[in-house]
């Protein structure tokens, strides 16, 4: 069984989220402005890698609002 949804799913799960550009300022989760196709995989990595990182990062800006 597989824990980690598929990035096509995890995109339409998420979408307002990334559509909101306040939320991808504040983590600093930008594709980069080039041709290079990019690394679904390596993006969904980065995410697993750093999620306590950027959730910490979430809980302070909401705690300012």
């Amino acid at each position: 069984m597989k824990l980690i949804p598929s990035i096509e799913i995890l995109k339409e799960r998420y979408k307002d989220i990334m559509d909101n550009q306040d939320i991808t300022a504040l983590s600093c989760w930008k594709e980069p402005n080039f041709d290079e196709p990019c690394d679904d995989e390596e993006y969904l990595q980065r995410g697993l890698d750093n999620a306590d990182a950027m959730s910490k990062l979430f809980e302070e800006a909401l705690l300012l609002i």
